[in-house]
């Protein structure tokens, strides 16, 4: 096994032979989060590790051979799962009691985005993900999501108080008031920010985060946004504004356009 330190914590990773007691105890010491490649033998199931499932309760799949994931449902500590491989055979998602994050791919593993102990996705947007979306849902990153036009449908996610966009082409804002416990918002490589004054009726938001969205509509209404704004990368903002704006405002280094 080899141990891999983040700024997000220890990664454990498993690659075709199973760890030791001793590494394994590293696992629990560290609560580091098990990203598996391949299990020995190049098995397709998970069912060797269940006899270590105490250790699991931060779990990765990453893998081109390992596809069967129904052994899943035999972990009953498991709080945080992120599956980046091929799915063939997914869990029963109501039997993941204890899930509270998930990252991957919605469309392969059906029900999971829902479950009501879920408090953190990282998905790729789909039309309509958002429906099922889970309304305990705290934190929540849509990527690839080129097609996401507006928020349609977000106010029901009334306890949701981080997002992240990434990819969208034209995206407006219009509704984003109707977050009331939203905090933070981060829009990466959004190519048209559009109802760009919808950021002042957010009641609790403190956090804007904006990189590389090359156009802003009206964006001289941010001005009187009075918490933080961080612009990172591409962005729009004039010479005169960037002098101008208050010390609440980053922009990235370098000659301003």
């Amino acid at each position: 096994m080899q141990f891999l330190t983040t700024p997000s914590g220890t990664i454990a990773v498993i690659d075709g032979v199973l760890p030791t007691a001793s590494e394994w105890s590293r696992v629990a010491r560290d609560r580091a989060l098990v990203n598996l490649l391949s299990m020995p033998d190049k098995a397709e199931s998970l069912v060797g590790l269940l006899p270590f499932a105490e250790y699991l309760s931060r779990f990765a799949v990453n893998s081109a051979t390992c596809t069967d994931l129904r052994a899943l449902e035999g972990i009953q500590g498991l709080e945080e799962l992120l599956v980046g491989g091929v799915v063939t055979r997914p869990p029963d998602a109501e039997k993941l009691t204890s899930l509270q994050r998930f990252g991957g791919e919605p469309l392969l593993l059906p029900g999971i985005v829902s479950l009501p102990t879920i408090l953190w996705l990282n998905i790729k947007w789909h039309a309509n993900v958002i429906d099922v979306v889970s309304d305990s849902t705290k934190n929540l990153t849509l990527t690839e999501a080129s097609r996401l036009a507006d928020l349609a449908g977000f106010a029901r996610l009334m306890n949701l108080e981080e997002l992240l966009i990434h990819g969208s082409k034209i995206l407006s804002l219009k509704g984003l008031g109707e977050l009331t416990e939203l905090k933070s918002l981060k829009l990466e490589a959004v190519k048209r920010v559009t109802n760009t004054s919808s950021v002042l009726e957010a009641p609790m938001l403190t956090s804007l985060t904006l990189e590389d969205c090359v156009e802003i509509d009206q964006y001289e209404a941010l001005r009187s946004f009075p918490g933080e704004v961080r612009v990172i990368g591409r962005n729009p903002f004039s010479r005169e504004f960037q002098a101008s704006a208050g010390p609440n405002w980053t922009f990235p280094p370098g000659r301003p356009r």
